[in-house]
């Protein structure tokens, strides 16, 4: 009757699914910072553009090419992170009112099979549920496959951008005077205060995503102060983590935070604006670098998420030429095709708790005005002021 190979596959990838719940969502959840960030940055005006290798003309160039970055940036958040964050809602819906209602019909004609294996009727029906079922998963199969393909195009696209804005800052390194060092270091800074910022949002979390149901997310600025006339490299910080027991607030007063903050604004008022302008592109440069590693780490965590409903295609196609093809039948045999039939069932059962663990819900607080130093109360005061957006449509407007 129906292959135990098949069987045993499709168990083990739902099981590895279901392992891999927690990687998935710090995936997601370490994509929706970085996108964050590359929509907050903004590209000033500079006073001395005629001072860059190339002159006014390289910098214009400089502010063409982000804008394509933050058009790359728009299309890709209607488009892919939209499919991203509805997915596992989709997958729910789709298994709670067709998958399992359909197994459970399919299990009904295999009770009556047993009762009558040569019943012609009975089977018919049998097989045409199963078809149905293999209709489904493969239409879901297809839509994934298409999701992975365009992740790894947008990736390209992002790694491009990234190398482009680089290239630029490359160049101005060149200009007389620059000081490499002092720019290199004050990169490093910078990384470590998005960094520790974002352990201890995870640390609340209990250095696990899992029971985490939503993230909401507040803008911070790093004020560049002195030579760059004031204008700011941003964050996009997780703010709060929304559990099921509540709403944990992070302080950004920690004593690691205050540190960082206080290293950059020092080293910050020794830039010349030249040095302050490379600084600038360099750390967007860096932002997209790991935006586009991020969505490879994603497209990893939803090959492993999403493999259940492929190789689910596969088995009912399995299943049902082995159906088809039976001539006649015993109790017995009818029997095992219910133990695997059951199996499957309570394995999807199973997944839907799975899909229900890696929703995740983001909420940006555009106009929340958080800085560093804030405790818990004045973080979560500020968040309380604030508007409230859905990361797809902040990012996407």
């Amino acid at each position: 009757m129906l292959s135990e190979f098949k069987l045993s596959k499709l168990t083990s990838v739902l099981r590895t699914a279901g392992d891999f719940g927690a990687d998935y969502k710090a995936a997601v959840s370490t994509l929706l910072l970085y996108s964050g960030q590359v929509k907050a940055y903004y590209l000033p005006e500079l006073r001395h553009s005629e001072n860059w290798p190339g002159g006014t003309a390289a910098y214009t160039k400089t502010q063409e090419e982000w804008v394509k970055t933050t058009s790359n940036l728009r299309s890709w958040a209607m488009n892919s992170l939209g499919q991203l964050t509805e997915l596992p809602p989709y997958f729910i819906q789709s298994g709670k009112s067709t998958i399992i209602p359909l197994l459970g019909t399919a299990l009904g004609d295999v009770d009556a099979l047993i009762f009558d294996p040569t019943n012609e009727i009975v089977k018919n029906d049998l097989l045409g549920n199963l078809r149905y079922l293999r209709g489904k998963f493969t239409a879901f199969s297809t839509m994934s496959q298409e999701l992975i393909q365009t992740l790894e195009g947008q990736r390209t696209q992002f790694e491009q951008d990234a190398n482009q804005m680089r290239a630029i800052a490359a160049s101005a390194k060149q200009t007389k005077g620059v000081d490499l060092n002092k720019i290199d270091d004050l990169n490093n800074d910078i990384k470590t205060l998005k960094n520790d910022i974002t352990s201890r949002a995870w640390a609340i979390a209990g250095g696990s995503l899992v029971t985490v149901a939503g993230i909401g997310m507040g803008i911070t600025a790093i004020a560049l102060a002195g030579a760059t006339g004031g204008f700011s490299l941003f964050l996009l910080i997780p703010a709060i983590i929304i559990t099921a027991g509540g709403v944990l607030v992070i302080a950004l007063n920690a004593i690691e935070i205050e540190k960082d903050k206080a290293k950059i604004a020092a080293k910050t008022q020794t830039l010349s604006e030249l040095e302050a302008d490379i600084l600038l592109l360099e750390s967007m440069a860096d932002t997209l670098t790991g935006f586009a590693n991020q969505v490879a780490a994603m497209q990893d965590a939803l090959s492993v998420i999403i493999a259940p409903w492929q190789v689910a295609e596969d088995f009912f196609n399995s299943s049902i030429a082995v159906i088809e093809n039976i001539q006649t039948a015993s109790q017995d045999d009818w029997r095992k095709v219910k133990d695997q039939l059951t199996s499957v069932r309570d394995a999807w059962d199973k997944e839907m708790l799975v899909m229900e663990e890696i929703t995740l819900d983001a909420t940006v607080y555009p106009d929340a005005k958080l800085e560093v130093g804030m405790n818990e109360a004045q973080v979560k005061q500020a968040l309380d002021n604030s508007k409230s957006k859905n990361v797809v449509s902040y990012l996407a407007s």
